[in-house]
């Protein structure tokens, strides 16, 4: 018989989790990106996204009440096509959530802009990814507790730039609307998908959350949905304040935006938040795929010691600390580059 998982966590922390690990980088700083390639069309991209994306989170949110275990995708893919596929699709989604949270932590570090040379910023995304290790390590009453507070700061920061941002708003900035072929869309969308990625991470925790059947698929659709209207707003009031010719080559739109709005000392409150808010979507995707590798290591798929559990703590202790040293490993191959590892 496996180790057993703690069950500690709740339906509010799920729903945090879901959010962090969903919301890519893409909403604080997709925007110039979807206006070079599509102007205010972003705009359509975005709504088609979130429709697709409502639909892969209904599909996750199913699979998960059929199959509460650690493995997530992995066990849904072995219950369908075997454990060889599953045992690619597993690798894939790992190497893709890591792939995607050191994209996470380099976005939060150049958002601070604190000055510093590259080196420098190289050593604090270390640490930042120390940190967040260390956190996941230690258990699920330290976890649901950051999750919780950093969640608060995802959803609070957009909110409070689309309430008094809606207010400025140039309706001729959207005019004319169509700025350029339709096709360009599909361009936009494969550079903004990264906004949803990680529904896979609620169904990580299913062993360890209270009645799982039920919280996560409510939280999977809730989160996406909650992420789609925030992005649609948040990317309507950047393109109603920043033309969309010029958003383009603005790289943190979103601290510009927020000086406008809030004046200087805002925009120091903001780009905290936004920091935070980045550092929350990093905490999900590092405390949840270390199951993925606990799984893999229960069905002698990878080594057998990433099934142990701490004594104390009760978390995958070895896939955590095999998880920190592979983000190092990849934030040096990506010469700590936003663009490169993002492409």
């Amino acid at each position: 018989m496996p180790e057993e998982l703690k069950r500690g966590f709740g339906y509010w922390t799920i729903l945090a989790l879901s959010i962090g690990a969903i919301l890519g980088t893409t909403l604080f700083f997709g925007a110039p990106i979807g206006a070079k390639y599509s102007g205010n069309l972003l705009v359509i991209a975005w709504i088609i996204l979130s429709i697709i994306a409502l639909y892969v989170a209904g599909v996750f949110g199913e699979l998960s009440s059929m199959f509460p275990k650690a493995g997530g995708a992995y066990e849904f893919s072995k219950q369908a096509y075997g454990k060889f596929a599953s045992f690619i699709i597993a690798w894939t989604a790992w190497l893709f959530g890591s792939i995607s949270t050191v994209v996470i932590i380099i976005a939060a570090v150049n958002s601070i802009n604190l000055g510093l040379s590259d080196f420098q910023n190289f050593l604090l995304s270390v640490l930042l990814i120390f940190l967040l290790n260390a956190v996941a390590y230690v258990g699920v009453e330290a976890s649901s507790f950051m999750l919780l507070v950093l969640g608060a700061i995802m959803v609070g920061i957009p909110v409070l730039i689309i309430a008094k941002g809606l207010f400025a708003v140039n309706p001729a900035n959207f005019q004319p609307f169509v700025t350029h072929e339709l096709s360009t869309i599909f361009v936009t969308l494969f550079f903004i998908a990264e906004a949803y990625f990680g529904w896979e991470a609620a169904t990580y925790l299913a062993e360890e959350t209270k009645n799982p059947t039920k919280v996560i698929p409510k939280a999977l659709i809730q989160a996406t949905a909650l992420i789609g209207l925030l992005g649609l707003l948040l990317f309507i009031v950047t393109l109603g304040i920043v033309p969309w010719a010029e958003l383009q080559f603005v790289d943190t739109p979103i601290n510009d935006i927020s000086g406008m709005l809030f004046g200087s000392f805002g925009q120091i409150f903001f780009v905290a938040g936004i920091f935070l808010a980045l550092m929350g979507t990093a905490a999900s995707t590092i405390l949840s795929t270390p199951r993925l590798l606990l799984a893999l290591s229960r069905d002698r798929l990878f080594l057998g010691q990433f099934k142990k559990l701490h004594p104390r703590f009760k978390t995958p202790a070895n896939a955590i600390i095999f998880q920190t040293v592979i983000l190092v490993l990849l934030l040096i191959i990506g010469f700590a580059n936003y663009i490169a590892i993002l492409e």
